[in-house]
């Protein structure tokens, strides 16, 4: 009787990474059999299954895959992020397990899933982009908060930044205002925004935790934002919490102390900063916020707290949004949506000159004139020759940004890379999804150019509506 393969697995990406760029699994068969190796794609619950995938071994005796074609279809843009204060990451991440085996004269055999079976140890994908070479997410830690504990108290151990392209930052020295007293190592992340401009941030909200000191199960998470507004003058106008719970279009827990176990969509947790979702804050003399986020205090009712419920330190760096007044002399400013190397969305405004065209394609036959079907004959001067059968009609536009930093202009090359920009125009509130027609990028710096701005053209998806001739 021929001995029957023995599949297991020599290598897998790490269970956070991101999806487009190579994720390789690679399995080995322990009696080198020959046979064909199969993994299965299936969701958390392994009840929904998304793909299959086979293959021989190599020379080596080894089978890799990768899936990096399946996942990017599953880590998706969110085109409506503005429901609740909260946004979940229901299209712009994917979680998974693979079930792998050989494929046998019945079908496929499972011997073995990665990772286990638990509901809640899962592959996660993030729809970011990687370098052609990279397998894993080579600056995962940059994102993701280390957390310990203790005696019962929660405790960061390793801070994280946002999901955005917006990330250099400036030190408590070059900023002006005020400066909470719970910012540490003495810098801030800036982020300039108008007044009416919508605006997310996001950031993982699953914690690594502290082998030897692990978090309490309440810890475990990102809890809520805490969010310190300023007006013009530098004076405090309130502190703000938003806690991550349901209610709030959050989770997945209903109470910022109650344990729970993360899941998708809310391992990445975006906080909406456009004015409808802080009514109360937001007014002619607003000047800044800050945004922050924390966990849960712990089960020692003595720990510090920041509030009632959460931990005496953020776990995230924090970012200060900074409200800019437009120039007189500014254009109806064009604010610009992309979707940044994460995955997810950022945001710059285009104040300067704005030139509008509409490019119009016809199609045209030539029609008889006269009436021959009369009993007379006759040609009327309004009788059209050729006539437009249809045609269609697409608006162009070129906006041109203010001068730029060379900051600002690092972090606009991703705009310009981004398969999915929107642009939201001054006072409408709907967003118009857009194709950029500019081809190409250079980049510009203040040593090279001296003042310099970017130019950018694009035309709009959808074609006008136009009567048929």
């Amino acid at each position: 009787m021929a001995e029957e393969p023995d599949i297991i697995y020599s290598n897998t990406p790490k269970l956070l990474n991101l999806s487009f760029g190579k994720n390789i699994f690679s399995f080995y068969d322990q009696n080198t059999t020959g046979t064909k190796c199969a993994i299965e794609v299936y969701d958390r619950t392994l009840t929904t299954k998304y793909g299959t995938f086979e293959a021989y071994p190599n020379v080596a005796g080894y089978y890799h895959f990768d899936l990096q074609n399946l996942l990017k279809n599953y880590t998706t843009p969110n085109y409506s992020p503005f429901d609740d204060v909260l946004v979940t990451s229901d299209n712009e991440t994917f979680e998974f397990k693979v079930n792998y085996g050989y494929v046998g004269p019945a079908g496929f055999v499972n011997q073995g899933t990665y990772p286990s079976v638990s509901e809640f140890t899962n592959c996660l994908v993030i729809g970011g982009r990687k370098r052609y070479d990279e397998l894993d997410w080579l600056d995962e830690e940059k994102y993701v908060a280390k957390v310990f504990s203790a005696a019962g108290c929660n405790q960061p151990e390793r801070l994280n930044e946002a999901l955005t392209d917006w990330n250099e930052a400036t030190p408590t020295t070059k900023l002006k205002g005020t400066i909470p007293d719970y910012v540490i190592d003495n810098k801030v992340y800036e982020i300039n925004k108008r007044y009416n401009d919508e605006y997310q941030l996001y950031f993982y909200s699953k914690y690594e935790e502290n082998v030897t000191d692990p978090p309490t199960p309440s810890g475990r998470f990102m809890r809520a934002f805490r969010l310190t507004f300023y007006d013009k003058d530098d004076v405090l106008i309130t502190n703000k919490y938003i806690t991550n719970t349901t209610t709030n279009g959050g989770g997945p827990g209903t109470s910022p102390g109650a344990a729970y176990s993360m899941r998708h969509p809310y391992n990445v947790i975006g906080l909406n900063l456009g004015p409808s979702y802080h009514p109360n804050e937001y007014d002619d003399n607003i000047g800044y916020v800050y945004v922050s986020c924390y966990t849960h205090y712990g089960t020692n009712a003595a720990c510090t707290k920041t509030s009632t419920y959460l931990s005496e330190y953020a776990t995230s760096w924090v970012y200060r949004i900074n409200f800019i007044e437009d120039e007189c002399n500014d254009y109806p400013p064009v604010q610009v949506s992309w979707l940044n190397k994460f995955g997810f969305r950022d945001y710059f405004y285009f104040s300067k000159r704005i030139d509008d065209s509409v490019n119009i394609k016809r199609n045209t036959y030539e029609q008889v004139e006269g009436s021959w079907g009369s009993s007379t004959f006759e040609v009327n001067s309004y009788d059209r020759g050729e006539k437009v059968f249809s045609q269609d009609l697409t608006i162009e536009k070129s906006i041109n940004t203010k001068y730029l930093t060379d900051y600002e202009a690092r972090v606009l090359k991703n705009l310009y890379l981004s398969p999915d920009v929107r642009v939201r125009y001054d006072g409408e509130t709907e967003w118009i999804p857009i194709v950029i027609t500019s081809n190409k990028w250079t980049e510009r710096t203040f040593r090279k150019d001296k003042f310099f701005q970017y130019t950018l053209n694009y035309k709009e998806a959808h074609k006008i509506n136009s009567q048929r001739g």
